[in-house]
């Protein structure tokens, strides 16, 4: 594995760059992509996968200047990726509190329902906020039921829950995923 910092943005007096970036050489041999889309998958989170990637791999970036040259075990990495997760939700709903619109490079996730991706960044986050807010095991619900087509009652079996009980999960899950302003 070869890591590569660019330094794309040298100061004028020939100073360390300002900002750099990680160019991951021979695509990615980390597979922070694949593993981002297992943790958002796993962690049933709304966010954008590239947005992800990009942010794991800066924290890779400045964690591996600190490490001694050794390939960086899995757990490590998932670590970062994780981070990255959490350091995107807290930035969302930064951003949503202190009305600021969505940055540059922020869009819906694909896993939103269809009718919600025709909607404006700024209701769009709202929404994934209101999702993402919710208890993981409200996520998963919704997550596996409605999005991957597990049958309910397997879901049940699985968390060792009711079939009634992931029904009240799935329709909190709903509930949080109607567009802002609307009914509850």
């Amino acid at each position: 594995m070869t890591l590569l910092m660019r330094a794309s943005d040298r100061s004028r007096t020939g100073g360390p760059p300002r900002r750099s970036t990680l160019v991951l050489l021979g695509g990615d041999p980390l597979r922070l992509w694949e593993l981002g889309s297992r943790r958002l998958r796993r962690r049933a989170s709304l966010i954008e996968a590239r947005r992800l990637y990009l942010r794991a791999a800066e924290l890779v970036e400045r964690a591996a200047a600190t490490c001694d040259g050794d390939p960086p075990s899995s757990r490590w990495v998932r670590a970062r990726v994780d981070r990255a997760i959490d350091d995107l939700l807290a930035a969302d709903l930064r951003a949503e509190r202190e009305r600021r619109p969505p940055g540059q490079g922020w869009s819906a996730p694909a896993e939103l329902p269809t009718e919600l991706h025709r909607m404006d960044a700024w209701r769009a986050r709202a929404v994934c906020n209101s999702f993402n807010a919710l208890p993981e095991r409200t996520r998963r619900a919704w997550w596996e039921v409605v999005l991957e087509g597990v049958d309910l009652r397997r879901h049940a079996a699985r968390e060792n829950l009711p079939p009634d009980r992931v029904q009240v999960l799935v329709g909190r899950a709903m509930l949080a995923l109607a567009l802002p302003g609307s009914t509850r």
